[in-house]
């Protein structure tokens, strides 16, 4: 039984698309938000479920796209003590200095080129796969596998 796993550009293009032969793994279990798969030897394949994509990081991405530009806070003289008037850095005519919101990538950021991604509908075939073969369904929570 095969998967497909990919990237995801900005666009919400599939792009590195990668199959995964279930059949090569140990145990497979669910994360948070997406699935882990650890193969006999190697290191653990964390994929998130593409929902993700959208739910989050475009939501995420939109509200930072209206919020820039629009809001600010005053630059401060000492960046321990709150924000008062007198903590304030002024400019030559003695206006407080703004500094306001830049514009935020959340795909550089968060660096998501690197992220794989699986399809939604992935989850079933997964558990059916695990159900057909008798194996044990994990949760894979903080680097540890719990058997579910």
């Amino acid at each position: 039984m095969k998967i497909q796993i990919y990237h995801l550009s900005r666009d919400q293009k599939r792009i590195g698309i990668k199959e995964l032969d279930l059949t090569r793994y140990t145990k497979i279990g669910t994360t948070g938000n997406g699935l882990a798969f650890k193969p006999k030897r190697g290191k653990v394949i964390s994929v998130y479920f593409e929902n993700i994509f959208y739910e989050w990081y475009l939501r995420e991405q939109e509200y930072l796209n209206k919020d820039a530009g629009r809001t600010y806070h005053y630059d401060l003289i000492d960046k321990n003590l709150p924000d008062k008037p007198s903590n304030r850095k002024r400019d030559k005519r003695g206006r407080p200095i703004k500094i306001y919101t830049q514009w935020e990538d959340l795909y550089k950021k968060y660096n998501v080129a690197k992220w794989w991604f699986v399809s939604d509908d992935t989850f079933d075939i997964v558990r059916n796969f695990i159900k057909d073969n008798d194996m044990v369904f994990y949760d894979y929570i903080d680097n540890k596998w719990i058997e579910d």
